[in-house]
């Protein structure tokens, strides 16, 4: 070819390229405003047929598994069966920060997205098995997409949720694996994952990094995944459910069951460093806020080591302990 027809098929293949990435964005989030609103059949057929999705330890192998996810597991816990949207129930995660990579030949693409979610449960809405409640999440996706006959499909999605909080208290009291991650597998868990993630990624307070897919923009190095902000060896072992907490357990452990297939997550070990339990808090009924801490005792008559006072107005819920 000329130089100028050179030029040219350079120009459309950078062209291809650009229109490639905003089908995938415009493909993400339509997923986003799809599963906010609970339409997970229109979630599914955002799939690949050998697609998969790698959540809270589980990893859903094919468009089967997917489904299973999507239509059994969510369907099942969010809007009581139906493909839609249910009165008194919010799940809304705005999908942002986005970074995608194309490959040269435009056949995959991987791309990293950035969520912070809004949830609950209204008290109009409220029963015993979704009682009313309201809390806050952010988690990272680090994707990758097949084009398939010139149409974009989710190849694999993984969602990683980083952090949980309460509306009431935040998300520095969040229990330890407050959502554990998954233990049973499919069938004997009917909505379970088809392999486990070996080594998956714990939740808050741990902090260590979800791999980048991409270089670094101006040194052009690789990400070496690394062990910083995992928990620290005396906290590493998972915990078995104890103290109370607001109704829930304040330290939950992984649900019991067969750990069967695993599948490997590189750059992250297995925790097995001992660790002593937790010093157990207290709710104590909550003074004034003018009345000073050291008329708060606990139960021996003995100050508290810490008071923390919950965000709000008046009287406050104060924890006593030294945890």
């Amino acid at each position: 070819m000329s130089p100028e027809q050179d030029r040219i098929a350079e120009l459309e293949h950078r062209l291809g390229l650009v229109e490639d990435e905003l089908a995938i964005r415009r493909l993400q989030h339509a997923y986003g405003y799809y599963l906010d609103k609970c339409y997970y059949d229109e979630v599914v057929d955002l799939f690949a047929e050998d697609g998969e999705v790698i959540f809270i330890g589980g990893v859903y192998k094919t468009k089967a598994g997917v489904a299973r996810l999507y239509t059994g597991r969510f369907r099942s816990r969010f809007t009581d069966g139906h493909n839609g949207p249910q009165f008194g129930r919010l799940l809304d995660h705005p999908i942002l920060q986005d970074v995608i990579s194309v490959a040269p030949d435009r056949r995959t693409a991987y791309a990293r997205y950035r969520t912070l979610m809004q949830a609950g449960t209204h008290q109009l809405a409220a029963s015993e098995q979704a009682p009313v409640r309201q809390w806050m999440e952010g988690g990272v996706y680090e994707n990758a997409y097949a084009n398939t006959d010139g149409v974009w499909k989710i190849k694999k999605l993984f969602y990683r949720a980083f952090w949980h909080g309460t509306m009431e208290h935040g998300w520095a009291y969040t229990p330890v694996d407050y959502v554990p991650n998954a233990s049973v597998l499919y069938p004997e868990d009917p909505y379970g994952p088809d392999e486990l993630l070996q080594g998956a990624p714990r939740l808050w307070p741990e902090t260590t990094t979800l791999p980048f897919h991409y270089r670094h923009p101006v040194t052009g190095k690789e990400f070496v995944p690394d062990e910083w902000g995992g928990f620290p060896a005396e906290l590493a072992v998972r915990r078995p459910r104890s103290v109370g907490c607001g109704g829930r357990p304040c330290w939950p452990g992984a649900v019991a069951g067969r750990v069967g297939r695993v599948k490997p997550w590189p750059g992250k070990e297995a925790w097995a460093a001992p660790a002593q339990p937790p010093t157990a808090t207290r709710k104590v009924h909550a003074r004034p806020r003018r009345q000073r801490a050291a008329q708060v005792r606990t139960s021996s008559g003995q100050a508290p080591d810490k008071l923390r006072t919950s965000p709000g107005r008046g009287l406050g819920v104060v924890w006593a302990g030294g945890g």
